[in-house]
């Protein structure tokens, strides 16, 4: 919709007359001011910038002559690759520009009024984390008269927006629900809700097989709103971390009539408030790792499940903290050198590296802090026998930070990916030295970490088709690489199954 804002003239002009020279990507002021491939002529107008805000663009108004006239528009930070497409209209005339440079950091376009009129479209990073600064230099005859320009976001024409690498072999919609985790084992596709549903899907196809209402089985908790926040699967035995009913375990191993067969449910000398959001299997035994988040400093506890109708706690971590902020989010464990290695994400603690052969003794063997943000999840993983952990923050702006964790005890970073600056990541697998990112509004990001200092972007598909974002925790939520699929859930979407060609290093 385009929408005319005559009424903040002033307030712009205002604006405008502040804005002496453009700040390039840092925020920093450029050290000098693009230039066009057009000469001015003697009687030019220069329109100052105007701070235009991303991505919630508003209308920007500013003076300038266009009739007939070429005209420069300089864009800064400079225009990446596949972001959004916007679209400029000028009032009573119409342009078309191509890029022409890239200099100083900027990105120029040469753009000529037309007398049959054309749309102006500009590829611009959707959010920058600074405003973006449009400055249009008038090159024509005329004296200057007012023009309203309307900035308006251009939704792609077929949806969302794949890689050539990155093919959707199935999508899964559902009726309704706030999704949030996805996980496949035995041909089976586990996709979880907000609500009390958990649906089974053929892992091959899609197609639905079964659903499971939590609500189905009398089995306590405190409150009447329940979600299903994380689910893990193995040898026919499903496992679903709930908000207010602890641990549920199914037997799915006929994926058409799944059953009931266990819980693990608080201890009634706990807080009455229960909140499990994600738990893990240990890679080698029969123990599930438990994330109680009920209030900080919450805790790390781990079941034996050998039986799983009848789970029972064999050990618990907790960090001494007086921190409220501080309390466990994520866990994933891996086996190293003989040990069981648990990476727990400690929220504004940072990242706990434990050693968790011991149940009954869990032990710190080093501490990372990240210097912006949370400690929210990740991946351990193995290049060429050293070790690193592949990081992520959660909330505007959080992004992937590769850590060296060859020395359990003094974890390092090394390297950063970002997709949007403004955004937020959420979770990530890496097989193979490729991570598979859930990246909200983002959608699913492959990235090559076989050179872990030099991490490099090889395919995505955008969940969220961009005319449909309007919140910051939207879109991909849960990611998991089973075989030869990578399945992804968004919040709202559904479930999908991508095929990923991998290029050679």
């Amino acid at each position: 919709m385009i929408r005319a804002l005559p009424a903040v003239l002033l307030t712009l002009i205002v604006l405008a007359a502040a804005c002496d020279e453009p700040s390039d990507a840092d925020g920093r002021l450029a050290d000098e001011t693009a230039t066009g491939t057009v000469e001015p002529t003697a009687s030019s107008t220069t329109v100052a910038p105007t701070a235009v805000p991303l991505p919630n663009l508003e209308p920007a108004l500013w003076f300038g002559e266009v009739e007939g006239a070429p005209l420069t528009v300089a864009l800064s930070p400079p225009l990446r690759p596949n972001d959004d497409a916007w679209s400029v209209t000028l009032e009573d005339a119409r342009l078309r520009c191509e890029p022409t440079a890239t200099a100083s950091g900027w990105t120029l376009a040469e753009c000529r009024g037309l007398r049959a009129g054309v749309d102006l479209r500009l590829d611009v990073p959707a959010s920058t984390g600074e405003p973006i600064l449009l400055e249009v230099t008038d090159f024509s005859q005329g004296s200057g008269k007012p023009i309203e320009v309307t900035l308006n976001r251009v939704p792609p024409d077929t949806g969302p927006v794949s890689s050539t690498n990155v093919q959707v072999q199935w999508s899964a919609e559902f009726e309704d629900g706030d999704f949030t985790d996805i996980w496949s084992a035995d041909g089976v596709v586990f996709a979880p809700d907000k609500d009390s549903f958990i649906d089974l899907l053929d892992a091959e196809s899609g197609e639905f097989l079964s659903l499971i209402d939590i609500y189905d089985e009398p089995i306590g908790g405190d409150s009447v709103d329940d979600a299903v926040l994380n689910v893990k699967a193995r040898d026919g035995i499903l496992y679903a971390a709930t908000r207010a009913r602890g641990v549920l375990i199914y037997d799915v191993r006929d994926s058409l009539e799944p059953g009931w067969l266990g819980q693990y449910l608080r201890p009634q000398d706990d807080d009455p408030s229960w909140n499990i959001h994600n738990i893990y299997l240990s890679p080698v035994r029969d123990i599930l790792y438990v994330i109680n988040t009920t209030e900080a400093p919450g805790d790390l506890r781990l079941l034996d499940v050998s039986d799983p109708a009848n789970p029972t706690e064999i050990g618990r971590y907790q960090l001494d903290t007086e921190n409220p902020d501080a309390k466990p989010h994520d866990v994933h464990v891996v086996v190293r050198d003989g040990r069981e290695i648990a990476y727990l994400n400690y929220w504004a603690a940072g990242l706990l590296i434990l050693d968790v052969t011991d149940p009954a003794d869990v032990t710190e063997l080093g501490t990372w802090i990240p210097a912006e943000g949370d400690s929210h999840a990740g991946w351990a993983f193995e290049i060429d026998q050293r070790y690193y952990y592949a990081h992520t923050g959660e909330g505007s702006g959080q992004y992937l930070t590769i850590l060296d964790v060859t020395d359990l005890t003094a974890p390092s970073a090394i390297s950063e990916y970002s997709s949007r600056d403004t955004i937020s990541i959420h979770n990530v697998e890496v097989v193979d030295g490729i991570a598979y990112i859930s990246y909200y509004l983002d959608g699913l990001r492959v990235v090559d970490l076989r050179d872990p200092q030099h991490p490099v972007e090889i395919g995505y598909y955008d969940t969220v088709p961009h005319d449909a974002e309007n919140r910051l925790f939207q879109g991909a939520w849960g990611v998991h690489v089973d075989g030869a699929y990578v399945y992804v859930s968004d919040k709202e979407a559904g479930a999908f199954a991508f095929s990923v060609e991998i290029p050679e290093r």
